[in-house]
């Protein structure tokens, strides 16, 4: 609007400026023609004529100015109608734009909000779930097997090791720790000292596969076979001391009720027990430790056990193919004998002669060999030998079942002498299984005795 009042001022200046270049030209020719017409009338009508013609041209000229302004006008005009039009239409494709830009926004925008709802709602089924694992770690913890664990339920204790207080399993470590290298108690490890000992009592006690071990106790199953290897070597050590031949005073003075009177001079009572193992490739180790009691191969111990119930001697292992006779004799158990001693023992143990040779004497069952039938007396005194014998029985049977590892087949490995002791009081003479039972009848030596005192 402007623009238009502006150009229509213009016009009008332009056609005031030549209508007063009209009126002067138109004046200064009147005066002419009076000067002439005054000389002379002919030169007037001449001048008349010469005026009409110059007034004919002056107007076709200002008509000419005329149009070449307003050509020019309309052409100015037309330019800039022309860019108003391109404006315009850019103005438009902008104003299209700008909507698709504000659609695509507000899509954006609803798309966000969806996004921060379902991240709340994510966030929250993850604060449940967070709740959740919590819970599940606090109730793993409850479970795992460790010191704090164990020390609040001894029946935790009892299942897991045999042993029937955390303050017994706790004094079995305090022994083991005494004996343990020093390169071992600052090693970097995955496991602590107590977590790598209760690993191997747990072995000894379930015989849980390594593999399970490994994934109990968050470890591979090489550091677990390792682990129980070093252990059974430290045990063995710190606990065999707990199996010792007794001083006679001290037998005599807690001698239980069943055994005063006609026992009341028993010092041990004898029997032998076997453990499988497998069968060995050659042909001399497979004869020699094949039972044919056990109808398998297998290792063969003397047990001796006192008459309140505790392990008193452990012997080493022998091929189960060896007789009882045998192994008593060397074993080195009869070296212990006093003149006056009784040693008792199953009808198997034909070893009278033997314990003679120390000025001792063997209670056995009566034989009904050479005879139709026993005595009445014979019957009488088997029956109260069997009666406090048996405890023997009880307690090698206390052994397998507290251990459930001597109830398995053991790795013929176990049958060799161990090499890589790191200790010289480690007992590297001795083999992996020969370890093995003196610190399970140590152990439960550790336990309640199964023969009652009265």
């Amino acid at each position: 609007m402007k623009l238009a009042k502006h150009d229509r001022m213009v016009k009008r200046k332009r056609n005031m400026q030549a209508n007063a270049e009209q009126s002067i030209a138109t004046s200064d020719i009147a005066t002419t023609s009076q000067d002439v017409e005054e000389e002379n009338p002919r030169e007037n009508q001449t001048c008349e004529m010469l005026m009409e013609d110059h007034s004919v041209e002056m107007q076709l000229q200002g008509n000419r100015v005329k149009q070449l302004f307003f050509e020019s006008q309309l052409s100015d005009a037309q330019g800039k109608v022309e860019k108003a039009e391109k404006e315009f239409e850019e103005a438009k494709k902008e104003t299209v734009l700008l909507k698709k830009e504000l659609e695509q926004a507000r899509k954006e925008a609803e798309q966000a909000r969806n996004e921060i709802e379902q991240a709340k709602k994510e966030t929250e089924q993850c604060s449940r779930k967070m709740e959740q694992i919590l819970q599940e770690i606090e109730q793993i913890k409850q479970h795992q097997l460790t010191i704090e664990t164990l020390e609040k339920s001894n029946e935790k204790v009892l299942f897991f090791t045999g042993l029937p207080r955390f303050s017994i399993l706790k004094l079995v470590y305090e022994l083991a720790l005494k004996v343990l290298p020093t390169s071992r108690v600052h090693g970097n490890r995955v496991l602590d000292n107590f977590s790598e000992f209760l690993m191997t009592i747990v072995k000894l006690r379930l015989n849980l596969k390594n593999k399970d071990l490994a994934y109990r106790f968050g470890v591979c199953e090489s550091v677990v076979t390792h682990t129980i290897h070093k252990w059974l070597n430290v045990l063995y050590v710190a606990l065999k001391f707990l199996i010792r031949w007794p001083d006679r005073d001290e037998l005599r003075k807690t001698l239980p009720e069943c055994f005063r009177g006609q026992f009341d001079k028993v010092v041990v009572i004898i029997d032998c027990t076997e453990v499988y193992i497998e069968r060995a490739t050659n042909v001399l180790a497979r004869s020699q430790t094949w039972s044919n009691y056990k109808s398998h191969n297998t290792v063969k111990y003397l047990i001796g056990i006192t008459p309140q119930g505790t392990v008193s001697f452990v012997s080493e292992g022998w091929g189960g193919r060896a007789s009882d006779k045998a192994i008593t004799k060397e074993s080195g158990i009869l070296s212990n004998l006093l003149p006056g001693d009784v040693v008792m023992a199953d009808r198997g143990f034909n070893i009278a002669d033997l314990v003679a040779e120390y000025r001792a004497e063997a209670v056995l069952p009566a034989f009904t060999k050479g005879k139709s039938q026993l005595s009445a007396k014979e019957v009488l005194e088997s029956r109260e030998l069997a009666r406090v014998r048996i405890h023997v029985e009880r307690l090698i049977g206390m052994v397998k079942q507290k251990y459930n590892i001597l109830n398995e087949i053991l790795p013929i490995n176990f049958l060799k002498n161990d090499r890589d002791c790191e200790q010289s009081t480690t007992g590297c003479e001795k083999t992996t299984a020969d370890k093995l039972i003196v610190i399970c009848c140590a152990l439960v030596n550790l336990c309640e005795s199964i023969v009652p005192i009265n």
